[in-house]
């Protein structure tokens, strides 16, 4: 939703997706395509590839998935990885590159705030570092077609060591025990594989909060590794004993909720339970999930939020601070 956002990441995003007070929308394009250049992006909230920039545009349809009888829709969501094609103004022409298999249907605009950038980097398969790896796997998921099966790891990572090498050893010994299961009804393994892993049970609890997630696809020699940067760099300097400007910030953010009664992290939560119970009200109303569906959602949401700020005596700006920290700061 609206406050569930990564705002520094998001800073990257607008510079590199235009202003809509550039002169020529040429200019535009050539100033975003060397900040996008080989960056990968994922969203910061489920979102709805459209035919347009503009949110009154129709929604693009997944050609693949739809029947005469039935349509479906071309929906991202925090595991999905995207290229910037285009740009006009704040909104954003992207191509999904992972999963690979969405790559030739889903191309279409969203709005430059969706989009937070990520890390893809292709990694070894053999960890390398030898010594005892803590880590819990919590659930597992499996998904089986006539064309694909995919296999989920989800994780807990137990160490107090935040390092992308620590990370990525985890991930990737997760990935061996797994990569060769046989667990489906037609298909020997997996041609899918992901793993997610969280700094807690309470992390896992909201799928897009990971801390690093590792993909191979089918058409994929090596798997590879994203990172949420923020969070491993929040983790690090706490572990350190580092203040950073921003764990300055979020400490006088805590005073300031604390006065009010409230603390942080449990803020957070009541907002993403709010935000997910709106999403169900608007489910059952409009089945379809059309254009009557999400501006239910935007209506709902902006009537909690303004409940919220009047019951608590927040600022207006207070409840988008509380989720751009959080995100990072809450386990």
């Amino acid at each position: 939703m609206k406050y569930y956002i990564l705002a520094a990441l998001i800073a990257f995003i607008i510079g590199g997706c235009g202003s809509p007070h550039s002169k020529e929308e040429n200019k535009v394009k050539d100033q975003s395509g060397s900040k996008t250049k080989g960056k990968f992006y994922s969203v910061n909230k489920t979102t709805f590839l459209l035919t347009l920039p503009s949110q009154s545009a129709p929604k693009l349809i997944d050609s693949i998935n739809s029947s005469e009888i039935h349509k479906e829709y071309c929906l991202l969501d925090g595991t999905s990885k995207v290229i910037i094609t285009e740009i006009k103004d704040n909104w954003c022409k992207v191509k999904v590159i992972e999963p690979d298999w969405l790559s030739k249907t889903y191309i279409g605009w969203i709005p430059a705030d969706n989009l937070v950038e990520v890390h893809l980097t292709e990694k070894k398969v053999t960890p390398t570092v030898k010594a005892t790896i803590k880590y819990e796997v919590i659930n597992e998921q499996k998904l089986e077609t006539s064309y694909k099966a995919q296999l989920i790891e989800y994780a807990i990572y137990k160490d107090t060591i935040y390092t992308k090498e620590a990370l990525e050893d985890a991930a990737l010994e997760i990935y061996n025990l797994n990569s060769n299961k046989d667990v489906f009804e037609t298909h020997d393994k997996a041609t899918v594989l992901a793993v997610y892993l969280f700094t807690s049970k309470e992390a896992f609890k909201d799928k897009s909060n990971w801390i690093a997630m590792l993909i191979k696809g089918p058409n994929e020699n090596e798997p590879r590794i994203t990172y949420n940067d923020f969070k491993i760099i929040a983790l690090s300097n706490s572990a350190d004993n580092v203040k950073t400007k921003d764990e300055i910030e979020v400490e006088k953010l805590k005073a300031y909720l604390q006065k009010r009664g409230l603390d942080l992290c449990i803020l957070w939560e009541m907002l993403k339970k709010i935000e997910l119970d709106n999403i169900h009200k608007a489910d059952a109303k409009y089945p379809d999930y059309g254009d009557k569906h999400m501006a239910m959602i935007d209506q709902l949401d902006e009537q909690s939020y303004r409940n919220l700020r009047k019951k608590y005596k927040l600022s207006d700006d207070m409840l988008g601070k509380v989720s751009i920290f959080a995100m990072s700061y809450c386990k």
